[in-house]
């Protein structure tokens, strides 16, 4: 009573801090619930690699966000040469993210050919006009050429609208575009132009060759680098709009000092990114290293912007957005409430589920699944946050939340089936308690770190979103373990306690599946067994008729990848109109987007319409936003994603290498753990497990592919997440039945064969996997109809996975097993020779030496006192075989 004492004491305390945690402490929402954009940048090191610095390169991003106004900004570099940015509740992304992809190279070229008071007779004339917003627009006109061209930014501004309708005019052709142009267009795919367009696209090319030859004949004097951190926007004197005052360093003083003295009257031209911003004349030296630029901006906005790039410096080299995810803050609200509701329903559920079939051992299980809850919740919010950071919680690291309460009920179902069969065998409730624990424990162990093992690599290698789904996957596996250990072991002990063994029949001892029973009390019981092992080719059979059309669908295409593997632009949008059909988005887009896919859903909010384009344009959405308008339908964006090649080639090669490494890891561990006659014959337990796994997984694909070919439904990160989630389900499961094996390859009873041993060991461990897997439906239940949407396919996923590993756990690892120990106790009589081969029956079974003695091992029937081996060889002639001294009982 004593040590259940101090247990308790710590329970309490442990209790009244994780509530202290939970109702002071904050949670930390992902951008997909608070609303935001999420970014990755590549950086363009090809050619840049001496000039190339990371650091110097994150630095510069962190300092133009912060310029903006962004609360709360996170840049993280990922591998190399990429860049992850996140903007919490940024309200001009599109202008943020082009700011951050803008180089900022800020050049100060001598036009010395640029006609100018002191050069009247110039080969370049200069011609200023402004655009709608009142921007200054240089063009030029080159006398020797005759010809007029325009400054790089503006030749590329109409380029990129050429580019945004290529492929989709009658009569187009494929053209390669000429350089320098070609520079500037995309390297993947073929791209057909009409010959109106590619007329224009020569012209364009032109225009870029003559300006990069003023700009090569124009010597540069300085550049950003020169410039102090100091620029500031400001209104200059009246009529003479925004200007940018900045100073120059005391190098940038002295040369620039030098120039002006020798070039008064001659033109100066400041180029930002390839755009002129201002060629002003020279009117007099300057010397202190203080000068303005005036005249080029729209408003002080631009001059601002500027400024910011000025101060926070150059990047050294170039960035491509590849990935963008926009989400509005009302969606994420939206989906939190769901996923709250979804909850509270699942762990209602599971709670009723536990209390009625377990009665009394249940509802201690239901008090600790709550403080479970509390426990998890509570290191969210950053309660053990000097040991595990608090957690920010995207939508699906709130349903491998939910699904983790339906799975932390495991340890304590198979810890109430091991207390059962104690106290059928009449022992104690107290020591029934300690077996059942010790019994339980190894299987509770090996399970859950084959589950943690599989986390592991999902963070690892997976996206921000998977990310998200293993870490509160895993975190909860933790806390479960710890709370049925402690919080259920001490409860137990306390009903002890009070008494409680006085009363048997509030355990439950009779609410049981028959298959269960125990082999040895099978005919007292007038209880039938079902004979797995017996008709296991039945079951083989059953799986062939469920995989076999998937992988028929498979090859007919229709398991459809998503853009997060294919490439492209997905926007989710909330329709205003209940009548808006999907063919009528189909027609307002398929002028602008020949290959798109458009899919319906339902939202609280209302209708709401995913569509998919395979465009990797940055700002493919707002001609897609055009393009809807223009045909009349009326929305409100959700929000938006952009997946380039790159990332969707890294994508798929991430989640292959995921599920490899992970059964591999997983292999590895069965393999010691059942290395119960070396680890060779581990190995068997461990490929056993992975062959019932890839039947889930097969099952899995199988059925996306079907629901792909007749729905549409495509498969994207969340599909892995939900693949390697059922891995780790798959051999969980599998593994409580080959513990429950290891431990009667123990205590083999006498003239037991393998296969009886197996099904015995197969039946014993049946209520466990049917009651574990049955908490977890219903957790997935409740997140499929009440839960977010756009977790629909993952909870979709796991349901077919779950079922699918429970399935293969109970009628597909273990038989495998056993064919594959018949066949080696097969060979092994085979290479004996005909001296004691024998007919194997299916009453034999595979006999491992013990290690005291290192027989050889046979294939043979044993004697009820365990004595004597005896068989048939080839030519008919019986025989018999004694033990060695010592040997003890065979064993497998």
């Amino acid at each position: 009573m004593k040590r259940e004492g101090y247990f308790l004491a710590a329970i309490i305390v442990m209790v009244a801090l994780s509530v202290f945690a939970v109702v002071k402490l904050p949670i930390k929402y992902g951008l997909d619930i608070n609303g935001g954009e999420r970014a990755v940048l590549q950086a363009d090191i090809k050619g840049h690699e001496a000039d190339y610095d990371p650091a110097v390169v994150q630095s510069i991003i962190e300092k133009r966000i912060n310029s903006t106004g962004v609360a709360e900004p996170v840049v993280q570099q990922k591998g190399r040469d990429q860049f992850i940015v996140e903007l919490p509740n940024v309200k001009n992304k599109d202008q943020v993210i082009d700011e951050l992809q803008t180089t900022a190279q800020m050049e100060f070229h001598y036009f010395k050919d640029v006609k100018s008071p002191a050069n009247q007779d110039a080969r370049y004339t200069d011609n200023v006009g402004t655009d709608a917003a009142g921007r200054e627009q240089h063009s030029f006109f080159d006398r020797q050429t005759g010809r007029a061209f325009r400054d790089q930014a503006q030749i590329l501004t109409a380029f990129q609208a050429i580019l945004n309708q290529a492929n989709l005019g009658k009569g187009a052709v494929p053209f390669a575009i000429p350089a320098p142009l070609s520079d500037n267009a995309p390297t993947e795919g073929e791209l057909k132009f009409t010959p109106d367009q590619i007329t224009q696209i020569t012209a364009l090319n032109q225009e870029l060759q003559d300006f990069n030859t003023l700009l090569a004949d124009s010597p540069l004097i300085l550049t950003g680098a020169d410039v102090k951190p100091d620029a500031k926007a400001t209104l200059g004197q009246t009529g003479s709009g925004p200007v940018v005052e900045f100073s120059f360093n005391p190098k940038g003083t002295d040369e620039f000092a030098n120039f002006t003295r020798t070039h008064v009257n001659e033109i100066l031209g400041i180029v930002l990114d390839g755009r002129v911003i201002s060629d002003p004349k020279i009117d007099e030296p300057i010397l202190d290293g203080s000068t303005e630029i005036s005249g080029g901006f729209a408003n002080l906005d631009e001059a601002a912007e500027l400024a910011s790039y000025l101060n926070a410096g150059a990047l050294p080299v170039p960035l491509h957005l590849i990935q963008a995810q926009s989400v509005e803050a009302t969606l994420g609200g939206s989906a939190v409430r769901h996923s709250i509701i979804a909850g509270c329903v699942g762990l209602a559920l599971v709670l009723l589920f536990m209390g009625l079939y377990y009665l009394l051992p249940g509802l201690v299980a239901d008090f600790a699944l709550i403080i479970y809850a509390l426990f998890t919740l509570a290191i969210f919010k950053g309660g053990l946050s000097w040991f595990i950071p608090a957690v920010t919680l995207t939508l699906p690291g709130i349903a491998g939340f939910i699904l983790s309460v339906g799975m932390a009920v495991d340890a304590n179902i198979l810890i109430f089936e091991r207390l059962k069969e104690e106290l059928r065998n009449g022992k104690t409730l107290r020591l029934a308690i300690d077996s059942g624990f010790k019994r339980a424990f190894t299987a509770i162990r090996d399970s859950n770190i084959c589950t943690i093992i599989t986390c592991i690599i999902l963070y690892s290698m997976g996206t921000p979103s998977v990310k998200g789904f293993a870490l509160t996957l895993g975190i909860g596996v933790v806390v479960s373990l710890f709370t049925a250990i402690t919080v259920t072991r001490t409860f137990l002990y306390l009903l002890v306690d009070a008494g409680a063994d006085k009363h048997p029949e509030i355990f439950g001892l009779k609410r049981q599946w028959v298959t269960g029973i125990d082999a040895s009390s099978v005919q007292q019981a007038g209880a039938q067994r079902i004979n797995v092992i017996g008709k296991r080719k039945f079951f083989y059979l059953l799986s062939l008729a469920v995989i076999v059309p998937g992988i028929i669908f498979y090859f007919m295409g229709g398991l459809k990848k998503s853009i997060e593997f294919a490439g492209g632009t997905e926007v989710e949008v909330l329709l205003n109109s209940q009548s808006t059909t999907q063919t009528d988005i189909h027609k307002a887009i398929a002028g602008s987007f020949k290959d798109n896919l458009v899919q319906m859903g339902r939202d609280v909010l209302g209708p709401v319409a995913i569509i998919d384009i395979r465009d990797t344009d940055q700002h493919a959405y707002l001609r897609l936003d055009a393009a809807l308008t223009k045909a009349g339908i009326g929305y409100r964006p959700l929000s938006h994603s952009l997946v380039s090649g790159v990332i969707s080639k890294e994508l798929t090669q991430n989640a292959f290498q995921a599920v490899i490494i992970a059964s591999a890891l997983i292999v590895l561990y069965l393999a010691t753990a059942f290395a119960i006659g070396g680890f060779v014959a581990g190995l068997r337990f461990g490929l056993s497990a992975i062959a019932a796994l890839l039947h889930d997984v097969l099952v899995l694909i199988g059925c996306f592919a079907i629901l792909g070919y007749f729905l549409n439904w495509e498969i994207d990160s969340l599909f892995v997440t939900a693949t390697l989630t059922v891995v780790g389900f798959s051999v969980h499961d599998t593994i409580v039945i080959f513990d429950r094996l290891r431990e009667n390859l123990r205590h083999r009873l006498r003239g037991e064969s393998f296969e009886d041993l197996a099904n015995r060991s197969i039946l014993q461990s049946f209520a466990r996997s049917i009651n574990t897997s049955f908490t977890v439906i219903l957790t997935l239940l409740a997140m499929l109809f009440l839960g977010e949407p756009s977790t629909k396919l993952l909870v979709v996923a796991l349901l077919i996975g779950i079922i699918s590993g429970t399935y293969s756990s109970i009628f597909n690892a273990t038989p495998i097993l056993v064919d594959w120990e018949m066949y080696l106790g097969r060979r092994r009589v085979a290479f004996a020779g005909p001296q004691i081969a024998s007919k194997p029956s299916t009453t034999s079974a595979p006999v491992q030496r013990l290690p005291e003695n290192r027989e050889p091992v046979g294939v043979a029937s044993q004697s009820n006192d365990g004595a004597i081996q005896s068989g048939t060889t080839a030519d008919g002639k019986s025989y018999k075989i004694k033990p060695k001294k010592k040997s003890g009982q065979r064993r497998f």
